[in-house]
C-alpha cells in the first residue's frame, strides 16, 4: 500500500519513520487489548480494542472489529466498530468500513466504502476525553 505523502508526515516518530509493530497476514488475534505509542500496522485479523497514543495503518488484508482510539488512522482494509482518531482518518480505496467516527479530519477516496456515523471537527481534548469515556463503556 503506497501511503499519501499528507499522512506519511502524520506517522512519523520522533526518532523514526517506520512501522513499530505489525500484525502480519495470516495472524489472528481475538479478543485482545492493544495500548501504548508509536505506529501499528494491521494485515492480519484482530478482534478487541486498541487505545494508542500514535498511529494505526490497516492494510488491503486486514480484517479488524472493536473500539480503536488513535492519534491517525489510514485504513485500507475492513473495519467494524467505533473509531475516535484525535486528528486525522483516511481511508483509502479498498477501505470497507462500518463504524461510528469521531475525528477532527476525515479523507474519503474514490472507491472506499463507509456506513455509519460521523462527528467531525471535534479538538483533540474533546476527542479525548469522549475516547476515555466510550472505553470505559
Amino acid at each position: 500500500m503506497n501511503i499519501p505523502d499528507k499522512f506519511k508526515d502524520l506517522i512519523k516518530t520522533s526518532s523514526e519513520k517506520s512501522v513499530g509493530t505489525v500484525i502480519g497476514e495470516g495472524i489472528v488475534i481475538e479478543n485482545a487489548t492493544i495500548t501504548g505509542s508509536g505506529v501499528i500496522r494491521i494485515d492480519g485479523r484482530f478482534s478487541g480494542s486498541i487505545d494508542l497514543d500514535g498511529h494505526i495503518i490497516l492494510g488491503e488484508t486486514a480484517v479488524v472489529s472493536g473500539d480503536i482510539n488513535a492519534e491517525s488512522a489510514l485504513f485500507a482494509g475492513k473495519y467494524d466498530g467505533r473509531l475516535i482518531v484525535r486528528n486525522m482518518l483516511h481511508l483509502a480505496p479498498n477501505a470497507h468500513v462500518v463504524a461510528h467516527i469521531e475525528t477532527d479530519k476525515f479523507i474519503i477516496d474514490e472507491k472506499a466504502v463507509f456506513n455509519g456515523s460521523c462527528n467531525m471537527g471535534s479538538s483533540p481534548a474533546r476527542l479525548e476525553s469522549r475516547a476515555a469515556a466510550k472505553l470505559e463503556e
